[in-house]
């Protein structure tokens, strides 16, 4: 959080998307009023910050669920991506996060 708060104190960052209502929610929390649920879109936003699936550490890869279309098509909209991710979401390589892909979602993975 303390990463956002500072990011958001630079002048070319005032308004930013979340389009994640459980990191929304934990930013609100934190007594940080600062974003907006990335559905109803501001056009004139500076970030959007969204969760991920996993990051890839050997390429620096974030992979994006398309569960919630606003974390795929909300990045490409706006000049900065922030991304939250946790620890337990880093793996090596493409192939690990193939497989953790596999153990979330199963037979649904491209759907």
């Amino acid at each position: 959080m303390e990463n956002i708060i500072a990011l958001h104190e630079e002048p070319f960052m005032a308004k930013m998307l979340c389009s994640d209502r459980g990191l929304l929610q934990l930013i609100q929390n934190n007594k940080i009023n600062i974003a907006e649920l990335a559905d109803k879109a501001i056009e004139n936003a500076e970030a959007c910050i969204t969760g991920c699936e996993v990051l890839v550490a050997r390429t620096g890869s974030i992979i994006l669920s398309s569960s919630s279309i606003w974390a795929v098509v909300h990045p490409v909209f706006y000049p900065v991506h922030i991304v939250v991710a946790y620890a337990s979401q880093i793996v090596n390589d493409i192939e690990n996060a193939i497989e953790l892909m596999k153990k979330r979602y199963g037979n649904n993975l491209l759907q």
